[in-house]
């Protein structure tokens, strides 16, 4: 045992054990947190594979429900006020049977009603197109209902997906869509789809070596599988031993995510199941995926076999290193441990300075021990004269390292700093409660004073001044009555000199007010110019000594500046609260504003319907007129043959645009005259051709006032040549109906960068949907019209000068589509009959990550969408290149590549020649996301408000008197407290429902002089009624009628019982 008495030995066998000890916990630390960290990794690959596999098999359903929807809208808006005949019924079971394998047949289900040539059959008929029948449409019919032609159907809205089943060896399920149109149920859309398409997908997934995906119901039943035969059975009846152990069908049938693991064949498998909604019912289908846990861990078994060879050599070299080491290091330390043992016990001076023979380390470890003793000791010095209170005690550091040293430093900082902390929490608190306060007596202003400018002018200043103790301030108002003449009109000023008050109108710009105004900042002047302001008092007149001019801002429009003068200078807390209370005081001004324009505009929309019949008797006159010239026109047509073989591609390609777009699509000169509009304005002017509007301006159809703010923006974009983009427009017309639009405006420059006229488009957002169907029952009558017009555009020029005007109209139209194409914001394109893009929008290049439009020119949508997507847009472009029926005002909801849902209005036409020939397709796209989201939001604030109306209806009692003080209605609210009915209340008197004890009469008698006079009148009054004691706080409010007579005295009174009570306690 004497061996373990030796410093050297202990020192080896504890280190060693140590190290082994920690080596081992390290080991097996490190084992296990690998083997975990494996688990963990394959784990989450595992749900990651679900989660990525699940959405692609959703994508699939949603692909399917998306058509589904598509056919269920499109027969719905042929099914409005009208029928649909087999013929078409037919060719639309064909494009869909045909352009999806997955499908099995496709079926339409319909009311004989809504069938041309239903007398041979019954109140209902099934329409099916189904893979096996060659093409031919199967045709059944059944008066009993919808529901018995053996397909699981609901009438409710959205798509269903039934339960799979099994038909003829084949796995199958209906997907089905109600057709409501004109308020009653016309029909089903429905298709059957083949399920083995998703054993398919499974079959040929790629996971990891060994595993398997699996796709079943919300029963549990198996839709697809790597294992065919297991398909159309229950996980049970396939895998009854982990149903027992996991209740796995169970856990399906709750729709939330889970994850077992089981064993087979001495081997561990993990699976993961995620929910998938695949229809629009609460049911969802289940998604699983299985690894095997035994390969994926068997590099983490390789990894600790290996970690325990290389411990094992280092432990073996540690403890040669070791013992050489201790043989030098253990005569040396005996003799400091004295030393050490007096420090132990903090006994600094008994230690007196130590010498070690010997060099190296352990010479350095005994004069560093010396410097310690040292060091402790002036340390401890310090600390006393900090606990006697001597925070200025001088103290240096040993070294960068002293850390007792540089906390004994933060120490005394921290109690300097928590002085000066306390000083400035002081003064920040009372900054704030002057700042509250502040806020809280302005707001009272605004809400008292917000019908009379004047008065709030006068208050608002006049308490600021007095609040801020400053010496000058003035208010102006934004004056917008005159849309081209804008200024700011002094409102108020607080003790200003007779030179104020007779500057009172500032332009935009102007001074420093109009700059204040113009640059939307506020401006801090400490060294004001001798000549812009003086105080002025009893003894004389100065300069402040700061100026102070804010703006009043709301949504990013200045209604008014607040100027102020002191002889002090403002601190920076004063400017803020200055700034903030501009905010407010813009709000009141902007209500008030907007009283007084919507009072305006009443006024003015009379005057539209007179000017709308004069205008419909000169456009009936110019169609006479057009109608006689078309025989000379018509002569002059094989003049011009060589001259449109030039003007054809160009020609086409703007006419498209302008007679087959439902927007409207203008082009003017410098005039603001018509050149070029779209077919869709002569239903907007009431014109029957393009010809009728050329050559007249907006004075000619629209209301002076309209008109007149239409030429002078179009006026403002010719001089400054910038537009105005997307912006959404309120206006009213000749009917009283509301619309909103979105317009843009942009100037029309020719190659050489001059400005020739302004041209633009107006996209009608109110309801698309109704737009789409009355642009579609137009195009007849509009047809008509083009050709008048194209015959009569060079009717009132001579033979001679034709050639010349050709080929300035073919530069003009060239002029007009590059306009379109490179400044609209919308997508526009044209596609030659392979879908190759002939022409773009310069809009479209940062959409495609482009740098010009040539490297855009040739290629497809291929090169750029998703193959989903371009597959899908390839298709449609095709169809209507075969049916020459384009796509029109179609709202579509898609999901980008980086997840976010957009909203698109989406226009695809056939791009046809004068010939008739369609050379390829054209389109039209606008992102209409904001106004779908603005109408969603709009909706749910009209559901909060209506909530917060009816809480307030019931905690609010009201009642209503005559001006003699009979009561002639009260809400229910009322009658409910009281137990009374409406018949029992109406007609007593006021003077019957409040406590006239302590009331004198006179006093009574001048509370009702007073409501008569106008006076708002305040009681706390308590009622006895049936035997409840209540006391109320009672609001009167005189209601006066068109010339100022008080005809009613409304009532609004609120419980204050509990209140009464508690006070008296």
């Amino acid at each position: 045992m004497k061996l373990f008495h030796n410093l050297q030995t202990r020192i080896l066998v504890f280190i060693l054990s140590t190290v082994m000890l920690v080596l081992v916990s390290i080991g097996f630390f490190v084992g296990v947190r690998n083997h975990n960290f494996a688990v963990d990794r394959a784990k989450e690959y595992t749900q990651l594979m679900a989660d990525n596999n699940s959405q692609k098999v959703v994508g699939f359903f949603k692909e399917f429900k998306g058509i589904v929807v598509a056919n269920t809208e499109n027969l719905a808006s042929q099914l409005n006020n009208q029928k649909i005949t087999p013929e078409q019924i037919t060719s639309l079971l064909q494009i869909q049977l045909k352009k999806h394998p997955q499908f099995e047949s496709v079926w339409f289900i319909l009311d004989a009603e809504s069938i041309e040539g239903n007398e041979q059959f019954n109140s209902w008929a099934k329409y099916e197109l189904n893979n096996k029948n060659q093409g031919e449409v199967l045709f059944k019919t059944n008066s009993k209902g919808a529901g018995f032609f053996n397909h699981k159907l609901s009438d409710s809205e959205g798509v269903n997906l039934t339960e799979p089943y099994k038909s003829k060896g084949l796995y199958l399920a209906d997907l089905t869509a109600p057709i409501h149109a004109d308020g009653t149920l016309k029909g089903f859309v429905g298709i059957t789809l083949n399920l083995a398409f998703l054993t398919d997908y499974v079959q040929k997934a790629k996971i990891f070596e060994g595993g398997f995906i699996t796709v079943m119901t919300s029963a549990s039943q198996f839709v697809a599988h790597a294992n065919p035969e297991l398909v159309g059975k229950s996980f049970g009846q396939n895998f009854p031993q982990d149903e027992n152990d996991w209740n796995v069908e169970n856990k399906v049938s709750k729709a939330k995510s889970f994850d077992i693991t089981t064993n087979f064949q001495r081997a561990t498998y993990y699976s993961y199941f995620v929910p998938m909604q695949i229809d629009d019912t609460p049911k969802r289908w289940m998604i699983e995926v299985t690894v095997p846990m035994h390969k994926i861990l068997e590099s983490s078994k390789t990894a600790i076999h290996n970690s325990v060879v290389f411990a094992l050599f280092g432990v073996l070299i540690m403890i040669i290193v070791i013992f050489q080491v201790t043989r030098r290091i253990i005569g040396p330390i005996r003799k400091v441990t004295n030393i050490l043992d007096l420090l132990a016990v903090g006994n600094t001076h008994a230690i007196s300075e130590q010498e070690i023979k010997g060099k190296g380390e352990l010479q350095q470890m005994n004069e560093s021990l010396n410097k310690v003793v040292k060091g402790l000791r002036i340390t401890e010095k310090f600390a006393l004269e900090i606990g006697k209170g001597n925070l200025n005690a001088d103290f240096e550091v040993l070294g960068s390292e002293d850390r007792l040293g540089k906390a004994l430093l933060s120490m005394r900082e921290s109690l300097q700093h928590s002085v000066e902390e306390e000083k400035k929490r002081k003064e920040e608190e009372q900054l704030r409660s002057w700042a509250t306060q502040g806020v809280a007596m302005f707001g009272e202003i605004l809400r008292q004073d917000s019908s009379d400018m004047k008065k709030l002018g006068f208050n608002f200043i006049s308490n600021l001044v007095n609040y801020l103790e400053v010496n000058q301030g003035a208010m102006f108002v934004l004056n917008d009555e005159m849309e081209d003449d804008c200024f700011f009109e002094l409102s108020t000023a607080i003790a200003y000199g007779r030179d104020k008050f007779m500057k009172k109108e500032i332009r935009l710009g102007e001074g420093l007010v109009g700059r204040c105004a113009y640059e939307k900042k506020t401006i801090f002047l400490t060294e004001v110019p001798e000549d812009y302001m003086k105080i002025t008092s009893g003894l004389g007149t100065a300069n402040p000594t700061c100026v102070l001019i804010v703006p009043c801002i709301l949504n990013d429009e200045v209604y008014g500046v607040i100027e102020i003068a002191s002889f002090r200078t403002l601190k920076p807390h004063e400017i803020e609260f200055v700034e903030k209370l501009g905010e407010s005081l813009a709000s009141t001004i902007s209500n008030v504003k907007v009283n007084e324009k919507t009072n305006r505009l009443l006024a003015a929309s009379q005057n539209q319907s007179e000017e709308l019949a004069a205008q419909e008797e000169e456009l009936r006159q110019n169609l006479e007129e057009m109608e006689a010239t078309q025989e000379d026109l018509k002569r002059q047509m094989e003049t011009n043959a060589k001259m449109r073989e030039e003007m054809q591609k160009q020609t086409a390609l703007l006419d498209a645009l302008l007679n087959s777009l439902p927007d409207y699509i203008y082009f003017k000169d410098k005039e603001s005259r018509f050149l070029k509009i779209s077919k869709s304005m002569l239903g907007l002017f009431g014109a029957k051709t393009v010809e009728e509007v050329i050559g007249k301006s907006d004075f000619d159809y629209h209301t002076p006032e309209n008109a007149k703010k239409y030429f002078e923006d179009e006026q403002n974009i010719i001089r400054t040549k910038q537009g105005i983009t997307d912006q959404l427009q309120r206006e009213v017309t000749h009917d009283g109906e509301i619309v909103w639009t979105s317009a843009t405006k942009l100037p029309l420059l020719t190659d050489q960068g001059e400005c020739i006229g302004t041209f633009g488009i107006s996209k009608n957002v109110t309801a698309l949907k109704n737009l789409e169907i009355e642009t579609q029952k137009k195009n007849e009558e509009m047809q008509h019209n083009l050709e008048a017009m194209e015959v009569t555009q060079t009717n009132l020029k001579k033979q001679n000068d034709l050639n010349a005007k050709m080929r300035e109209s073919l530069l003009q139209q060239t002029t007009l589509l590059d306009a379109l194409l490179n400044y609209l914001p919308d997508y526009i394109y044209f596609k030659d009959r392979d879908s190759k893009f002939i022409r773009i929008s310069k809009s479209m290049t940062s959409l495609f990550g482009a740098k010009s439009v040539d490297e855009v020119i040739g290629k497809s949508d291929f090169d750029f969408q998703t193959p989903e997507n371009a597959k899908k847009y390839y298709e449609d472009e095709q169809q209507i290149i075969k049916t020459r029926k384009g796509i029109t005002n179609q709202l579509q909801r898609e999901i980008m590549p980086d997840g976010t849902h957009l909203w698109n209005s989406v226009t695809k036409l056939p791009l046809l020649t004068d010939n008739g020939d369609c050379m390829g397709t054209f389109g039209i796209s606008k992102d209409v996301t904001a106004l779908k989201n603005l109408e969603v939001e709009t909706h749910q604030r009209e559901v909060e408000l209506n909530g917060i109306l009816n809480a307030v209806k019931k905690s609010t009692y009201t009642v209503e008197y005559d001006a003699n003080g009979t009561i002639t209605d009260a809400n229910d609210a009322l009658l409910e407290l009281f137990g009374l009915t409406r018949e029992q209340i109406v007609g007593t008197h006021h003077q019957d429902g409040i406590d006239m004890q302590g009331v004198a009469k006179k006093e009574y008698e001048a509370f009702w002089k007073d409501l008569n006079k106008g006076e708002i009148k305040k009681l706390r009054n308590r009622l006895e009624i049936n035997g409840k004691v209540v006391w109320l706080s009672e609001t009167y409010t005189p209601i006066k009628d068109a010339e100022g007579k008080v005809v009613k005295v409304l009532k609004i009174a609120f419980d204050i019982t509990e209140f009464q009570n508690n006070s008296k306690k």
